[in-house]
């Protein structure tokens, strides 16, 4: 079972569950989710009014809850933990986890991070998602990554996962995967298990987590990830239990998933960025189109706009701009290629233009 709020992003997540388990992998059903978002009014009216603090009415709180309460009667029910959804880390230690709270805490803690204002790695940006799911109690936290690099992917394995993650990397172990390897060694298996304790092998752990990690693997490629990340996950009753979960994925890979596992699955934008109107209608053409049509707004305000094509030349036009000294002018990134049709570079032009010649 899992209950969402106003968010394609979850039909997604359940996909890539419902492929670990299909894996073979014992992992605990997955839990009731709301999702808390603000509405694509509340996100376009911010945007008109960057740096203003935009209150939102008490009876407006007070309808929205009582509506989500109404279709998820165990958020009275239950323990919960309430944190943002967006693509930033470090959340514990930024205040803005949640834990073991009851309904009305988790209440009073959304209305009071929901539009909140924050820098992360100096990029500014409002929270505008928080997720509210149940509280699992449980003694130990494990870290598990497979990751993409140069040559093939890593697998990384802590017993010590949580906020502290970083603190305890020495207590890490990994292993590096070919990228012609289509399953996990059981050497490169033992390499990543020898971070547990012999304690862990008498009791089934080393075990249980063995066979995760080659479901893990298993559904990390099948579903072309180049990130599956679980920070913490907790093992309750001999069950894996993810606790938090990451997944990056090759966009790349679209026509292959986008009516299985990845239908309804929308990109989200990176932190602190929010997509004009324009730049919107130029994904639409892409997705639509077999060329790559790309639009990039850096500076709204500038003065150098940029439409070419070819051999890389909106690479090198753009590098161009920056090295003479007028990056600051440099108003945008554009790019068509792959021979788009007459009438798709016509509204290409056409957007780009509405943008340039805006006052």
């Amino acid at each position: 079972k899992r209950l969402v709020v106003s968010s394609l992003r979850d039909r997604a997540a359940a996909n890539v569950v419902r492929e670990l388990r299909a894996a073979q992998i014992r992992l605990a059903d997955v839990e009731p989710v709301v999702r808390a978002m603000a509405t694509e009014d509340e996100m376009k009216v911010s945007a008109e009014h960057p740096g203003e603090k935009l209150s939102v009415s008490s009876a407006v709180w007070d309808a929205y809850f009582a509506r989500v309460e109404e279709e998820n009667p165990w958020l009275r029910a239950e323990r919960l933990v309430v944190k943002p959804d967006m693509l930033f880390g470090k959340r514990g230690k930024s205040d803005l986890v949640l834990l073991n709270a009851d309904w009305h805490g988790a209440q009073q803690f959304i209305q009071n991070n929901m539009q909140r204002e924050l820098s992360v790695n100096g990029i500014a940006g409002t929270v505008d998602t928080l997720i509210v799911e149940p509280f699992v109690r449980h003694d130990r936290e494990f870290y598990v990554c497979i990751q993409s690099t140069r040559d093939g992917d890593r697998v990384l394995l802590s017993d010590c996962g949580g906020v502290d993650i970083e603190e305890n990397w020495d207590r890490v172990r990994s292993a590096e995967i070919a990228a012609d390897q289509h399953e996990l060694s059981a050497k490169q298996l033992d390499t990543v298990l020898a971070c547990l304790s012999p304690a862990d092998a008498e009791h089934g752990i080393q075990k249980l987590l063995r066979v995760f990690l080659v479901g893990c693997f298993d559904v990390y490629r099948a579903l072309d990830m180049t990130l599956l990340e679980m920070n913490p996950f907790t093992v309750v009753d001999n069950i894996v239990v993810p606790l938090d979960m990451r997944v990056e994925l090759d966009s790349y890979a679209h026509f292959k998933h986008s009516r299985s596992a990845w239908e309804g699955l929308e990109f989200p934008e990176p932190w602190g960025r929010v997509k004009l109107p324009e730049e919107r209608a130029v994904q639409a053409l892409d997705d639509k189109s077999g060329a790559s049509l790309k639009l990039s707004v850096l500076n709204p305000h500038g003065r150098i706009w940029t439409m070419v094509a070819g051999g890389g030349a909106s690479v090198v036009y753009a590098d161009t701009v920056v090295n003479l000294g007028m990056g600051h002018e440099l108003a945008n990134y554009a790019e068509y290629s792959g021979n788009p049709k007459q009438e798709e570079t016509y509204l290409y032009a056409k957007t780009l233009l509405s943008l340039a010649t805006r006052e």
